[in-house]
């Protein structure tokens, strides 16, 4: 299952990229459904894991593409829940403006064969959640503040 989001926000690509990709182990700081998350290391680079907190679950996810002159950065989920078998994420950030960006990113999931009937509703979930996410990354990035989901949790 493939599913691509655009969106656009009022701030430069490189504040979007250095939040989305650079910053990548302080996603906690901006989105609420991380209690915490971190860097396996000093520096960002393929190879690299994120260790989020998501509720009850660790999550672990590593970088597989860090193209920092185009702008595009990937990484995978390890050892994913439950009937996901793999996930993915690329993020792609372009310039629109000297302080407008365009970011796009397309998550690709695989899912065990007992979940495929289950997809409109994965599919359904995941639209909330990525809608919540940007809504909460335009507000960090625009800001400098995180979302109110953030600071009330």
């Amino acid at each position: 299952m493939r599913m691509k989001t655009v969106t656009t926000v009022e701030v430069s690509a490189d504040r979007s990229w250095s939040i989305i990709a650079e910053q990548f182990g302080d996603a906690a700081e901006w989105a609420s459904s991380l209690s915490s998350s971190r860097l396996d290391r000093e520096e960002l680079e393929v190879g690299a894991t994120r260790i989020g907190q998501l509720g009850k679950r660790q999550l672990k996810e590593k970088v597989t593409r860090l193209d920092r002159n185009e702008r595009v950065f990937a990484y995978e989920l390890i050892d994913p829940p439950g009937l996901v078998q793999a996930a993915t994420n690329t993020w792609s950030i372009s310039e629109i403006g000297s302080d407008r960006s365009e970011i796009e990113s397309e998550m690709d999931l695989s899912l065990h064969w007992l979940a495929i009937p289950l997809t409109p509703l994965i599919r359904l979930g995941l639209k909330r959640q990525i809608a919540s996410a940007i809504e909460e990354f335009r507000t960090f990035a625009e800001t400098g503040t995180p979302h109110q989901r953030k600071t009330s949790s």
